[in-house]
């Protein structure tokens, strides 16, 4: 049996990414949901993007924020080889429809299996500030997602930027979280996290 202490890396690495990247946002960008499902893997990450790019999508565009910037404003974390996001279909993309779905001001609450399913049927509509919705899917299933909410801004600025910064750090973290190094699920027990 590991100590307990070696069972906590795994959520221990990921808050500490978030918590650095929220202590180095200058902007009032907020994370108000992140999950990551037991499908994602670092190794399903760099396949999607094994084509020219990494596949986007983008719904809710609006003038201040089209598509294309919206693609060129993102990138993987720096633990994965780099690779642009191109909106979909890119040329040599895996099988599998491996995708980054971004919803730009959902008109209502919105599952990450309708962003993953047809996100097109999505209603969008401005409000007091600019949320984003993000979900890195293959086909319908959802591996990760995230959902960010920024004072209303343009694409180009450095809020928007950071925004995207944040929902990619989110969508792609280096290792699944919800398992250990031997891929066993972490449970939370009273005093740390023991494998089930």
């Amino acid at each position: 049996m590991k100590p307990a202490f070696s069972l906590f890396g795994p959520a221990a690495a990921t808050v500490a990414v978030l918590a650095l990247a929220a202590c180095q946002n200058s902007s009032a960008t907020r994370l108000s949901y992140v999950d990551t499902n037991p499908g994602y893997s670092r190794s399903i990450v760099q396949y999607a993007a094994s084509g020219a790019a990494m596949p986007l999508e983008v719904r809710g565009a609006t003038p201040g924020i089209p598509a294309p910037a919206v693609a060129a404003g993102m990138r993987l974390p720096g633990w994965f080889e780099p690779k642009p996001f191109a909106l979909a279909p890119v040329e040599s993309a895996p099988s599998g429809n491996y995708r980054v779905v971004v919803v730009i001001n959902p008109d209502r609450p919105v599952g990450a299996r309708s962003v993953c399913g047809d996100a097109g049927g999505i209603g969008t509509a401005p409000g007091p500030e600019l949320k984003l919705q993000a979900a890195f899917c293959a086909g319908g299933e959802v591996l990760s997602q995230a959902t960010a909410f920024v004072p209303n801004t343009q694409a180009g600025t450095p809020a928007f930027q950071d925004a995207l910064n944040q929902i990619t750090l989110a969508l792609f973290p280096s290792r699944n979280p919800i398992f250990d190094d031997d891929r066993r699920p972490n449970r939370l027990r009273f005093g740390g996290l023991i494998n089930g």
